[in-house]
């Protein structure tokens, strides 16, 4: 952990105020000048190592991760507010911004209901999905309903995962696009404090092809736990909502160009 010390308490509009110059912005909550990022984490991890930093902001705008393509060469970087609800919903933000977006690769799996657009996903939005599937991004939701098809097909009928199916809704679309669980922490980061499956494998197999081991689908199933999934009584449900006391959830700001 780095701490770095601003001239203001909270982030606000003056990027000179702020350590890492990070301020209000009405399009995506917040935006960073993220070249001042390296001068802190660099003091904590050896240069030549891809980190994968969580800035945790004081401040009520939560959640923002700006991905560089796949994070092989270049850091992504998670943004999460403290404030708003304390270590709970920290907790949460965390889970979703840092590890799912931001290490993971994975998609958001709700539907933005603030859009103009939310019904049905739009071509251009499809080609761009489809972009992110060849680059190894967001292969927690998928453009078909085919199960044999989806990217999590291995898992459907498997005996250890009864509760994966085809969900329809993710990728901020109500139809057109599919996931494989009802909820999760891609979907509802207030809600659950849970990966579902195949979001959980994705997350392992990184690991462990980043650390030179080696993925195999056996290793996945010796140390995996649906602890705290929906509906199994273990649980951790906190209240939700995609707009709450000013919060608004935004997507991931892509800064590969598109």
């Amino acid at each position: 952990m780095v701490y770095a010390v601003s001239r203001r308490a909270c982030i606000g509009d003056d990027p000179s105020q702020v350590a890492l110059g990070t301020v209000l912005d009405k399009t995506n909550g917040i935006s960073n000048r993220l070249n001042l990022i390296p001068d802190y984490v660099y003091t904590a991890v050896p240069r030549g190592v891809i980190p994968y930093p969580s800035i945790i902001m004081n401040n009520n705008n939560v959640g923002l991760t700006f991905l560089k393509g796949s994070g092989i060469i270049e850091p992504n970087y998670s943004f999460s507010g403290y404030s708003i609800g304390g270590r709970g919903y920290l907790k949460s933000t965390v889970l979703h911004e840092s590890v799912g977006h931001g290490f993971g690769l994975l998609a958001d799996e709700y539907i933005n209901y603030l859009s103009d657009d939310w019904q049905e996903i739009s071509d251009s939005k499809k080609n761009r999905l489809k972009l992110d599937h060849e680059k190894g991004l967001s292969l927690n939701v998928s453009l078909t309903d085919d199960p044999t098809s989806v990217y999590w097909s291995h898992l459907i009928g498997h005996s250890r995962y009864p509760y994966v199916g085809v969900y329809e809704g993710g990728y901020y679309y109500a139809s057109g696009v599919w996931r494989s669980e009802y909820e999760s922490v891609m979907r509802s980061s207030r809600d659950y404090l849970y990966f579902n499956a195949i979001s959980r494998e994705l997350l392992v197999k990184r690991i462990l092809e980043l650390s030179g081991e080696g993925y195999s689908f056996e290793k996945f199933l010796q140390t995996d736990s649906d602890e705290g999934r929906p509906g199994k009584g273990t649980s951790v449900r906190l209240p939700f909502s995609i707009k709450r006391n000013g919060w608004v959830h935004h997507p991931p700001v892509m800064l590969d160009g598109h």
